[in-house]
């Protein structure tokens, strides 16, 4: 079993593949952006009709971009999105690691009040694993 620290590990190797983004395995207090920073949620545990165990595993999922220019932060956004789909739907078992991984779902946040205006796009990620 590759376990929760195990599938973060592959998650930061996929992303870390994409040109110009910084992959943290946590949320860090000072980003260097463009970045993508992961936060574990938890896990289920369920039995198939087998009775062979799955585990799934959550992670809330952040890419930060800083706005300078609102077209540029724009463009950022939605190439790092496809990119960030592209690379996980090239290693859909996290090279093996997993029976399945993907995002179920993404939304983006703008903040423009902060001294520093930046997106953020929250993702939610999951992976499994067979027991």
């Amino acid at each position: 079993m590759v376990g929760v620290k195990g599938m973060e590990s592959e998650i930061v190797s996929v992303l870390s593949s994409i040109d110009g983004l910084t992959v943290y395995d946590h949320e860090p207090k000072i980003l260097n952006v463009p970045c993508v920073a992961l936060d574990f949620r938890g896990f289920t545990r369920e039995r198939n009709r087998m009775g062979k165990r799955f585990y799934r595993y959550e992670w809330d999922m952040n890419l930060y971009v800083k706005v300078d220019d609102a077209k540029r932060a724009a463009d950022q956004v939605k190439g790092f999105c496809d990119m960030i789909n592209q690379a996980l739907s090239q290693a859909p078992t996290l090279n093996g690691k997993a029976v399945e991984a993907d995002i179920e779902q993404a939304e983006v946040r703008v903040y423009r009040e902060q001294a520093s205006p930046h997106h953020v796009i929250h993702f939610r990620l999951y992976a499994t694993e067979g027991e």
